[in-house]
């Protein structure tokens, strides 16, 4: 769950659980498996180019947009 500042809150996020589960959705970032095949051989920029690719615009998963910097 975001705030209205856009960051993630935990306290939100349970209390949503039990009161508001109309208000949750998945942020996917990357894709390890489809379809029965192991993807992380892979390279992430191609398995995220999949996963984008996949998820409806209308779905309760979003994708998440890379951020800058070092992880």
């Amino acid at each position: 769950m975001l705030n209205e500042a856009g960051l993630s809150d935990y306290q939100a996020l349970r209390k949503a659980i039990t009161r508001r589960q109309h208000d949750l959705y998945c942020v996917a970032f990357d894709l390890l498996h489809l379809n029965a095949l192991d993807l992380r051989a892979m390279d992430l920029e191609d398995r995220r180019e999949i996963l984008e690719g996949i998820i409806l615009s209308d779905d309760r998963i979003r994708f998440n947009q890379p951020l800058s910097g070092d992880g």
